[in-house]
């Protein structure tokens, strides 16, 4: 994955915001800040305020608690015929290891990723909220992690509707990096022994 920015956006057009060239990776996207990735404020993808974390996501502007952030439609892994269709504020459900190949080879033939850095993607990015799917948003949240007890929780996601929502769980400020607590993530079974089949940790753990 070692894609310059300006290198990227050569590659990348946007119809109805969808990929219609080369295939771009979930975090490529979202450090593009390519449109419709279903974010309700103002953010951007820069480097964390957490030292040695890497990017994070930032309010561009004021954002009061109770107030929803962010909204990706579900879409199921097994409906897709091509990568390069999916919306970019779609999240990507998966149900089984065939679902996880599939993503896999389709990254592949489309994007001419190696298989080592599309399980990169996976290892860093799928997540799950009921323990059964692993989820993969198309352009990633980029968010890192916080919990209840070293404080900085100030976004919590839920599934509304057909639809992964992000509210706020308090005040932030314009500069703040939003941060989830991934403890609060249900990994399903299947994608734990898809992890130590291919030696790497799920995000959760």
């Amino acid at each position: 994955m070692a894609f310059s920015v300006r290198r990227l956006r050569r590659h990348l057009s946007t119809a109805h915001g969808c990929v219609t060239e080369r295939l771009i990776l979930p975090p490529q996207l979202s450090k593009l800040g390519v449109a419709g990735q279903g974010w309700q404020v103002r953010t951007a993808v820069r480097q964390s305020l957490i030292p040695g974390a890497g990017d994070g996501r930032l309010a561009e502007e004021p954002v009061a608690s109770n107030v929803r952030v962010s909204v990706k439609p579900i879409v199921a892994m097994a409906s897709l015929e091509s990568l390069r269709t999916v919306a970019h504020d779609a999240t990507i459900t998966f149900v089984s290891t065939e679902d996880l190949e599939r993503y896999v080879r389709l990254g592949e033939v489309e994007g001419g990723y190696t298989r080592t850095q599309i399980l990169e993607v996976f290892e860093h990015f799928i997540w799950s909220l009921d323990g059964e799917r692993a989820f993969l948003n198309n352009c990633t949240w980029s968010m890192n992690h916080a919990d209840e007890a070293t404080g900085g929780v100030n976004v919590a996601f839920s599934e509304v509707d057909g639809s992964i929502v992000g509210d706020s769980v308090e005040d932030i400020l314009a500069g703040d990096e939003f941060r989830n607590n991934y403890r609060a993530f249900a990994m399903p079974a299947f994608y734990e022994a898809f992890c130590r089949t291919h030696n790497f940790t799920d995000v959760k753990t």
